[in-house]
């Protein structure tokens, strides 16, 4: 038998009140990985006297425990491949390929620049503001370019050690801590 690690993620089913107008509350599978969780709506709802907390399933309806089940199931075995290739991800990623929810990028010079341009086209920013973001823009494409030799990055890949880093960029530039704020 290979030897790897599966993925550590757990997954409850739930629901949650916001009852539609039949009464009947939204079921949603949260999953949790590295203290991080995140919930989904599977596509189906009950009524809570309907719903059965110990087996996470409903008294009466097929259909929605054919959906639990099945959403139990690719959980498992995307846990299983995860962990044959020693691949980690985020809980969030994880709930993408259980959904099978393509992962589209965004970049963050890409979305930056779009929204300041939008922002100034519907004059939600003045001009003056507008070229303040030009600068932090000009700056802000320096320092990936520095320290991750590429054009552009994606948003998702933007954490606090980032942040850390591109304060001390621009304090080395020169700038004073209040303008960098």
């Amino acid at each position: 038998m290979p030897n790897f690690n599966l993925m550590k993620i757990t997954y409850k089913f739930l629901i949650i009140a916001g009852k539609d107008k039949t009464g009947k509350a939204s079921i949603f599978l949260q999953l949790t990985a590295d203290r991080k969780s995140t919930k989904r709506a599977i596509g189906f709802n009950c009524l809570p006297k309907d719903w059965v907390e110990k087996t996470e399933q409903t008294r009466f309806n097929h259909a929605t425990n054919s959906k639990i089940n099945e959403l139990k199931q690719r959980i498992t075995d995307l846990q299983y491949e995860l962990g044959k290739k020693s691949k980690k991800i985020s809980v969030v990623e994880f709930a993408n390929l259980v959904f099978n929810v393509s992962n589209l990028k965004t970049y963050l010079m890409t979305y930056f620049e779009d929204h300041m341009n939008n922002s100034f086209d519907v004059k939600i920013i003045s001009e003056g503001t507008y070229k303040h973001h030009k600068t932090c823009l000009k700056y802000l494409k320096e320092f990936v370019f520095e320290k991750y030799k590429t054009q552009d990055i994606e948003i998702k890949d933007v954490d606090y050690s980032f942040i850390v880093d591109y304060n001390s960029f621009l304090q080395k530039k020169g700038l004073h801590q209040n303008t960098i704020i």
